[in-house]
């Protein structure tokens, strides 16, 4: 009887011990999270700001610089794993892109696969990838898909979520009083 007791003591004590380093690792981890929810979403550069350099070093070789910055074009921050991304992404038409100059850039954050956005894409465009984030934060966004208009080297308008439509308007007035 008394190894059987002896067991159940130990037993017992155990349990004790798991169950407070359980709650000493909740409460650890609770405290640490206080104050540091989801991010907020960002605004974004506003508008009438001029183009980020970082974005115009990130261009592919041979791009009219002189035409990306003089406009119009759009940029486009997009994430592989993001819904709303793809099907931005498949809803750009050629009447977009014709409004747009033809210049389009996808600034994309690889999925977690490591898969690219080019799949859901039915336009041509340059493709710039930014998996520091450094761009990101040169257009002080953290969300996607966040679309940005350029007009004259400065943002004429911008928008967040999975329509160009409202940009495009902007771009047609902007462009008609330019």
């Amino acid at each position: 009887m008394d190894v059987l007791a002896l067991c159940l003591a130990a037993a017992a004590l155990l349990l004790s011990m798991v169950a407070v380093l359980l709650a000493v690792g909740v409460t650890l981890r609770v405290s640490h999270m206080e104050g540091h929810g989801a991010p907020t979403p960002s605004a974004g550069l506003a508008v009438g700001s001029e183009i980020p350099r970082p974005f115009v070093a990130s261009l592919p070789p041979g791009s009219d610089i002189e035409a990306w910055l003089e406009g119009p074009s759009l940029i486009v921050f997009a994430a592989a794993n993001c819904q709303p991304c793809r099907e931005l992404m498949a809803s750009i038409s050629d009447t977009d892109l014709h409004l747009f100059g033809n210049r389009v850039a996808i600034i994309e954050r690889p999925g977690p696969d490591g898969s690219p956005l080019t799949d859901s894409v039915r336009c041509e465009a340059d493709y710039v990838t930014d998996p520091d984030g450094g761009l990101a934060k040169a257009f002080e966004t953290n969300v996607t898909p966040h679309s940005f208009a350029i007009l004259g080297g400065r943002i004429a308008a911008q928008t967040i979520g999975a329509e160009v439509t409202q940009l495009a308007a902007i771009i047609r007035t902007g462009a008609a009083t330019s």
